[in-house]
Order: C-alpha cells, then structure tokens, then sequence
C-alpha cells in the first residue's frame, strides 16, 4: 500500500481533492485525519493511504512514500516544520515554503510546484476557461520511470484552485503517469472536484 501523507492548512481540502483525482486512475483509496494516524493498517483493501493533517508534529516518525505541502504561507508554518522529522522517498512541496522544511524532512527527491520559473511543476499560461501545466525539467518517478519535461493541456479551470491543480499534478508525475494526454484527460475530468 502507498502511503501518501499532506500537510495542509485546517479545511484547505488538498488530502480530498488529490483522493478524488487518484481514484480517477482506477486506485482505490481511503483517506484519514490526525485522529486515525495511529491506526496501523485501516484497510489493506485499499492502494493507497492519503494522511492528512494540519498540525505537522502528528507525522513526526513516521515514513510516507509521497510527503505532500499545501500552498499555505502562514508565518508560523516555519516553527510547525521544526516539530516534524519525517522520511519520505518524494516531497511534493509549495516552492516558496519548501525551503522551511529543510533538516525536518528527509526526502530521496523534492518535486516544487508553483508559479515561480524554479519550480518542477508551474502553471505556464491560463487562458479564459483553459490552462498549461508545465513539467520544467525530467524528474524519476516511482519505479524509476523516467518523466520528460512536458506541458499538460488542462480544461475546464475556470473556478479551480490553481495551487491544487499543480498539487494534484505533481502527484499523478511522481506516481509515474507519464502520458500528457491521460493527464489532460484525469485532471481536466477532475476539474470540479478541484473547485475551491
């Protein structure tokens, strides 16, 4: 079982919406919060575990194949992200907060997204109810498959939250989706569900 963990502000909804677009791609998933953590294996029914929680200190020891941030800039996310030791294979973090998370995460390989020019994943043009994702640079995902530089046509963002659309994204890449055209096809049909 995958276990995928975010750190997101209270009600930001960023665990649900990248749940809904996973299950997209035929996985089947179960979310839980803060309260459940402890819970050693919930379902084995399911392919991936999504933890999602807004106080870092609760994933303090623990391991997530994929360690994702919300794009919350807080002030004190920084004291929050001193709290946390965690170890992860891929950290899909908010490039103008990742710096925060250095020394409190141990991470094999960090994806950025964002709408600065250094971050792996941007938004690279949005245009009346269309946009383009932009993979800036190859990255090795899961399985050790190779993920060239790409745009990914997006439609239908005409209400969406854009930081969740790159969050959700980022995560289909990491996760080896590598085909621009099934990744236009799971994020412009996820769409709704990425409304803020």
């Amino acid at each position: 079982m995958m276990r995928i963990s975010v750190c997101e502000e209270k009600d930001s909804a960023y665990g649900v919406k990248i749940m809904q677009v996973l299950e997209k791609t035929g996985a089947h998933t179960i979310l839980i919060g803060e309260r459940s953590i402890t819970e050693k294996n919930p379902d084995v029914q399911n392919d991936i575990l999504i933890v999602s929680c807004s106080d870092f200190s609760a994933l303090s020891g623990m391991y997530a194949d994929i360690f994702i941030t919300s794009d919350d800039e807080r002030e004190d996310r920084g004291n929050f992200a001193k709290d946390l030791k965690l170890k992860c294979s891929y950290a899909v973090m908010w490039g103008e907060t990742a710096s925060q998370f250095v020394g409190s995460v141990s991470s094999n390989r960090v994806i950025t997204y964002g709408m600065s020019p250094r971050d792996t994943v941007t938004l690279s043009s949005v245009f009346d109810d269309d946009g383009v994702i932009a993979l800036q640079r190859e990255i090795v995902a899961m399985g050790d498959t190779h993920v060239e530089q790409c745009e990914i046509n997006v439609h239908g963002i005409r209400y969406c939250d854009m930081a969740r659309l790159m969050a959700c994204a980022a995560t289909l890449l990491v996760c080896g989706e590598k085909r621009p055209y099934r990744l236009t096809r799971l994020l412009s049909n996820g769409m709704k569900k990425l409304e803020g």
